[in-house]
């Protein structure tokens, strides 16, 4: 029975609650019900179907970020040459159950899927590597590096860096690998890469991918709008653009300058009664952080053009992109600059760059971006001119990506 208390005017008798409760009742019974005579499912089977495709989900993700993982590898190989800040790769990835969180949901599923334990296994193999990886392969067990045992459960992620940069950039590391019960012997040498390794943010469903000063940093919805790998080559070169020629760097620095032009205009204004909002203050920032904005955008896009088909990407319809995006995504700018070029002068200005690049090409000329060195330096960029010896020191940083899609 249920009493209910009005307030200064009485009480409420619980005979007409119970009487509306009842209609309510009624009418809710009367309310459409489907009439078919489909099966019914057991707990079970529902709870397969679960786990089914959790794992459909993760593999996704995993061959996602492999994709992403190996272009990268590509473009930072291919252009290491030109990146002052370089690091030493191998020509695979490695994982094992302890570099996915013990808070991952996916964590058990992974475990089952991929037969992962807490001895380090090949992940992926990256192409174009076959002089180094040739006896190696995805799944291949970590049992000892130079002759150190990695195989305990202690042995973390930076014991494994630790035991392959001993043998620095110029002599191979020899592996221990066990594949299906035999051990196979094998020798491989690091490549110099840029090191701007890639993070793929599979959560994330908005088109974008950006660069940081350090990484690269690609969201799902972007891998999902991209039609073919050499659209993702392009889009990842570009972000090594912005890294290599300091964009990251450059956009704070102009900032910076807003901040000092707004300390001496509120220091002038304070001696007067002018008195300015805000917004006005704010909006110098702004426009000091975006002063070149198109401008480092457009730059991006011909250096990323040249690097993606020096790793051998055809970016030829690739830049057909841009014209997609117009028509799926945002119509408005095909004329209107925002942060960016507007998408029509953008592929227009990337169409000129690969007519630049065929040329080249033409004349058997080096594919290298020109570059306006009367007015800047490398120590303005992060570009160096290609050099004939271009090693890097031993104790310099291991590329941080050998976890690979691990990593994500």
């Amino acid at each position: 029975m249920v009493k209910i208390m009005s307030s200064a005017r009485g009480k409420i008798s619980t005979r007409s609650v119970n009487t509306v409760l009842c209609i309510a009742l009624l009418l809710l019974s009367a309310c459409a019900a489907p009439v078919s005579k489909y099966k019914s499912a057991t707990k079970d089977e529902i709870d397969a179907e679960i786990r089914l495709q959790k794992e459909m989900v993760y593999q996704a993700f995993h061959n996602e970020g492999n994709i992403l993982d190996n272009i990268t590898f590509q473009i930072l190989k291919a252009n290491a040459e030109f990146c002052t800040e370089n690091a030493l790769a191998y020509g695979f990835t490695f994982w094992n159950i302890d570099t996915i969180s013990k808070s991952d949901k996916y964590r058990e599923i992974v475990e089952n899927l991929y037969q992962l334990d807490h001895v380090f296994q090949i992940n992926q193999v990256y192409t174009n590597t076959e002089d180094q990886t040739a006896q190696i392969k995805a799944g291949d067990k970590i049992i000892a590096i130079n002759g150190v045992d990695v195989s305990s459960k202690s042995v973390k992620t930076k014991d494994i860096y630790k035991a392959l940069s001993k043998t620095g950039s110029s002599h191979p590391a020899k592996l221990l690998l066990l594949r299906d019960n035999t051990e196979i012997e094998t020798k491989t040498t690091p490549y110099n890469v840029c090191n701007y390794p890639l993070r793929y943010d599979y959560h994330d469903r908005i088109i974008n991918a950006f660069a940081n000063g350090r990484h690269i940093i690609m969201t799902r919805g972007f891998y999902q709008f991209a039609k073919s790998e050499e659209e993702l080559a392009m889009a990842i070169a570009h972000e090594v653009g912005h890294n290599i020629m300091r964009h990251p760097g450059k956009d704070d620095e102009n900032a910076a300058l807003g901040n000092i032009a707004n300390t001496i205009l509120f220091n002038a204004l304070k001696m007067t009664d002018f008195y300015l909002p805000s917004f006005v203050y704010e909006g110098i920032i702004e426009q000091s952080y975006m002063v070149n904005s198109v401008a480092f955008e457009r730059e991006a896009d011909y250096i990323g053009i040249y690097f993606a088909e020096r790793a051998g990407y055809d970016t030829t319809n690739s830049i057909a992109l841009w014209r997609r995006m117009s028509v799926e995504v945002d119509a408005e700018g095909i004329e209107k600059r925002s942060t960016h070029p507007a998408k029509a002068e953008r592929f227009v200005y990337l169409q000129k760059t690969l007519e630049e690049i065929a040329e080249k090409r033409r004349k058997a000329l080096p594919l290298i971006p020109e570059i306006d060195w009367d007015n800047t330096s490398e120590k303005d960029i992060h570009f160096k001119r290609p050099k004939s010896d271009t090693t890097i020191k031993d104790n310099e940083p291991h590329y941080g990506l050998n976890c690979g899609a691990a990593c994500m």
